[in-house]
């Protein structure tokens, strides 16, 4: 575990030069102000803000597996009739029909006629309806689009094919990993491009931190099945469509950060990211008016930063 203590004119240029020194991105420390900071006085006698920044403890996917899965059998059984308490099962809270009728209709009925209060009734009733229906619309254009990711990716995919070695060799990868319940499909993509499918139980654990466990097994499975051919193949290894997914998060991602940059007019770094990520950012980016965007640094620490123009 390692630990720096870094210096700024300001908290953030302080955080920032840790987070360069150690090499990490904000969400790999553990961040602790040591001094604000003085300003002195007429410029003179000033100090600097200091923090310490301490990596994380990260654990290793074996033993994330491995500790999934031991959790899981220590767990103990619940039986489905142990379920949250109803709503009016708590003795604390009054139900509804426990305060007199005549008591809570004398009290609404106070400097008010008999068709005022049908009248509000009605109105009531209306609102009810109307809310009830915009939710039903919501939850229906939800489904719809959760649809449409669906049916993009099963487009994307092409014809059903045998893998081959390669899904031999990935099947074995999986097996070696403790996910033996996962199950492997093989489709034909254009331009000379193979697509294996993933599903079954735990898929999280093989997507891993923002598709850092997905990528390593779809880089491994190139190194693999292009070694010794003289035409390359590109494979592309998913689950639960995460790739799409991850798309629209980032292209999202870029909008929001443009509107900040254009807003503040100060540049903005983004966390490391791989190739493909990034150029889906600068995709996303470049016709945006009023920012531009660049990568800095040397990989795996390469990042976009969008600036103002």
């Amino acid at each position: 575990m390692r630990r720096v203590e870094s210096t700024g004119k300001s908290v953030d240029e302080a955080i920032y030069n840790g987070l360069v020194e150690l090499g990490l991105s904000i969400d790999e420390v553990d961040i602790e102000v040591i001094s604000q900071g003085s300003r002195g006085l007429f410029g003179f006698g000033g100090s600097k803000v200091v923090v310490a920044l301490t990596e994380k403890e990260t654990v290793s996917l074996v033993d994330e597996i491995f500790g999934m899965k031991e959790s899981a059998e220590a767990a103990p059984q619940v039986k489905k009739s142990e379920g949250p308490p109803r709503r009016n099962e708590n003795p604390t809270i009054p139900k509804k029909s426990d305060k007199p009728r005549s008591d809570r209709s004398d009290r609404r009925r106070g400097g008010r006629s008999e068709r005022g209060e049908r009248s509000e009734r009605g109105e009531r009733g209306e609102r009810t309806d109307r809310g009830e229906k915009g939710r039903n619309d919501r939850r229906k254009n939800h489904r719809e689009r959760r649809e449409e990711v669906s049916q993009q990716s099963a487009v994307n995919l092409g014809e059903k094919i045998d893998g081959g070695k390669e899904q031999e060799f990935l099947e074995g990868i999986l097996n070696r990993m403790g996910m033996t319940e996962t199950k492997v499909e093989c489709y034909a993509c254009d331009d000379n491009c193979i697509s294996f499918t993933l599903s079954g139980p735990s898929m999280g654990v093989l997507i891993g931190r923002r598709g850092e466990t997905l990528n390593a097994l779809q880089y491994v499975l190139s190194l693999y099945a292009n070694k010794g051919d003289k035409e390359y193949k590109r494979f592309v290894v998913d689950t639960e469509n995460y790739r799409i997914k991850r798309e629209n998060t980032l292209r999202k991602l870029a909008r929001k950060k443009a509107q900040e940059v254009k807003a503040s007019g100060k540049s903005i770094a983004l966390e490391p990211m791989n190739p493909y990520e990034r150029r889906v950012l600068h995709s996303e980016l470049q016709n945006i008016a009023g920012v531009t965007t660049h990568s800095e640094g040397e990989e795996p620490h390469r990042h976009v930063v969008i600036k103002p123009e």
